[in-house]
């Protein structure tokens, strides 16, 4: 069986099947160098792959009205990117690669067809999605997280409140 840094980090959260690990390594089978500074996708691009980051380390940005540039995300080994151009046909946000990298395109199609034939794969990364957006709300609000060995529930404990 091929193996997958994508995979790897999904099964951190809660084991796979043989198949599902196969399925996910499919994703990653025609990996790409990119070099540093490197622009993989620019804003209203259309969108026709998603990717896998292998190694390295990568930003999803948007330029402001004013001309400064809002980092959204910063992506690192074993995360997917692309997951804000799932249901748009144009690039909502431009990619550039921050170091030298790997990355795995894949056909933005094949993802459907993974969510498809793997309902637990398609809930997993709907959660680390979720978790993530959590992650940056309490960055920017001050709300602590609370992470349970199972990996996947999350409770949110006010700042305020846990000083009681």
């Amino acid at each position: 069986m091929a193996t997958s840094c994508f995979a790897a980090r999904l099964a951190k959260q809660v084991p796979l099947s043989d198949a599902e690990k196969t399925a996910l390594a499919r994703l990653e089978e025609n990996p790409r160098k990119v070099k540093r500074g490197a622009m993989v996708q620019r804003v209203n691009d259309t969108v026709t792959e998603l990717f896998v980051l292998r190694e390295g380390r990568m930003m999803s940005f948007v330029i402001m009205p004013d001309g400064s540039r809002q980092i959204l995300r910063v992506y690192f080994p074993g995360d997917f990117i692309g997951s804000a151009s799932t249901i748009y046909s144009r690039a909502p946000e431009s990619l550039i690669a921050l170091t030298d990298a790997i990355i795995c395109p894949f056909d933005k199609h094949a993802l459907r067809r993974l969510l498809d034939e793997s309902p637990r794969v398609a809930a997993l990364l709907f959660l680390l999605s979720n978790a993530e957006r959590v992650a940056k709300i309490a960055e920017t609000t001050g709300v602590e997280i609370v992470e349970r060995e199972q990996g996947c529930s999350i409770r949110l404990q006010a700042a305020a409140l846990s000083h009681r």
